[in-house]
């Protein structure tokens, strides 16, 4: 069964199997091939009951006409797009019927790029090739073969998420329940939504970066310090009370109060605070080694030095730091060697080669700018 209706503006979608069934599905698998002529595609399902049925429809029909077809198996739309860019296809179609009632199913479209097939850009050709039924003569067929898809896209994902604490400072909410853990909602991408959340565990004790304390602060600092609120990113509005030091006079663990009205970081009666810092959970946080990378020399030309000196002399004493007793959100427990992250706030890292799940290192590739700490600099001039 196809009834033509099913194709709308930029998908297509029907009542399965009264308007759309396995027929239909082999159908349109065998038109897009004839009308895009694609090498190689991806082919994933929702999971709507007659979603392996009709995947296994479209991907027969795709490689009857010499298509070969990774199978993505049960999948995300957002994956089978990721799919195609990643690895370069020449397009790929996404079993699903959307957010339409369980007796639907459907279809996503795209080309090469992940650009999606609409009516003005080739599904209405799609519809008629597969309602007239013809048959064409073709080579070889293609061949269909599984593939796992979720391993990259889960470190595309985790790499725009906030997952450190670098120089670890250490936070107790004093009026925050002892031994309770909430999940607040974290986005993954701020500069895109389609990335989606992700759950990120809150306790009492917490890591902060230590940059973003000043028991003095100066003008212009309006992170945390002694009586000053601000926001913890997707958790509550806290006010620091009071700090410990150790017997160097260094601080080493700030106490704070928060404010329960303020869950997900925004107050109700509208109040504005001045600053948004990051956290993990000291319970949940992992240990790593982060080593950061900095200039290795000194001045840009390296040959350009003192008499009586030589290049070496411009070299960079603290162009790697390594910081052992980074905290790190528990998503990370798994990133593989070469997976890359940002930091946010702090920069891009990548995973090392000689990072085990129980020994995570992490080497920063890229800095971000940091206006206060140009502000600071300035300052000690």
């Amino acid at each position: 069964m196809l009834d033509p209706k099913v194709f709308k503006a930029y998908d297509i979608r029907g009542i399965y199997p009264d308007q759309l069934d396995e027929e239909g599905a082999y159908a349109i698998g065998r038109a897009y091939v004839e009308q895009f002529e694609p090498r190689k595609i991806a082919v994933g399902r929702d999971m709507r009951l007659s979603g392996p049925s009709m995947q296994d429809a479209v991907m027969r029909g795709a490689a009857d006409v010499g298509a070969d077809v990774l199978d993505l198996g049960l999948v995300g739309t957002e994956m089978v797009y990721f799919a195609v860019g990643e690895l370069e296809l020449d397009g790929g179609i996404a079993v699903t019927a959307s957010h339409n009632p369980k007796e639907y199913t459907g279809m996503k479209i795209v080309r090469r790029g992940a650009l999606p097939v609409g009516g003005e850009s080739g599904l209405l050709d799609v519809r008629d090739r597969a309602m007239s039924g013809a048959r064409h003569e073709t080579g070889p067929a293609g061949t269909i073969t599984p593939y796992d898809i979720w391993p990259a896209f889960v470190d595309r994902v985790l790499s725009f998420v906030d997952t450190a604490a670098i120089k670890p400072l250490r936070v107790v909410i004093d009026n925050y329940p002892e031994g309770q853990v909430e999940e607040m909602d974290a986005i993954n991408n701020p500069e895109d939504a389609t990335v989606g959340t992700r759950k990120v565990p809150f306790s009492q004790v917490l890591y902060i970066e230590r940059d973003d304390f000043r028991e003095n602060p100066p003008k212009q600092f309006y992170r945390l310090s002694l009586g000053r609120e601000v926001r913890l990113r997707y958790g509550y509005f806290v006010t620091c009370t009071k700090v410990v030091k150790d017997t160097s006079g260094e601080v080493i663990e700030v106490h704070c109060k928060h404010d329960p009205a303020t869950r997900g970081g925004n107050a109700p009666d509208g109040r504005k605070v001045k600053s948004t810092i990051h956290w993990v959970s000291a319970t949940h946080a992992l240990n790593a080694e982060v080593r950061v990378y900095d200039n290795l020399f000194l001045k840009e030309d390296p040959n350009e030095f003192e008499e009586g000196k030589d290049w070496i002399s411009n070299l960079n004493p603290n162009s790697l730091e390594v910081i052992r007793n980074a905290k790190l959100e528990p998503s990370l427990a798994n990133a593989g060697s070469g997976s890359r992250y940002q930091f946010e706030r702090l920069g891009y890292f990548c995973v090392d080669p000689d990072s085990r799940p129980d020994a995570l290192v992490f080497n920063r590739t890229v800095a971000l700018k940091d206006t206060w700490a140009k502000v600071e600099k300035r300052s000690q001039r």
